[in-house]
């Protein structure tokens, strides 16, 4: 499986010691100590990268949204017959 992308690379041939001059994925981040991944964030060398959602994620939610809808009004009819 491929890692995502964390940061991209914007900086143009410029570098900071230490860091890869490319985008960045999980694995890269996380072979770099505190203080280069604070320098990473704070770079205007690297953008954040957008967040992929994870289609399990995607699909669940919608899903969980009708059943939760589908709950709410079977509670209200319920009480319409009670009363």
């Amino acid at each position: 499986m491929d890692e995502q992308k964390v940061w991209i690379y914007v900086g143009k041939g410029e570098f900071i010691d230490g860091i890869p001059a490319r985008d960045l994925i999980e694995s890269d981040m996380a072979r770099l100590d505190v203080d280069a991944q604070a320098t990473v964030e704070n770079s205007k060398l690297y953008r954040r990268a957008p967040r992929k959602a994870e289609p399990a994620a995607v699909e669940e939610a919608p899903k969980r949204l009708k059943e939760e809808s589908a709950g709410d009004k079977n509670a209200k009819s319920g009480r319409e017959q009670k009363e």
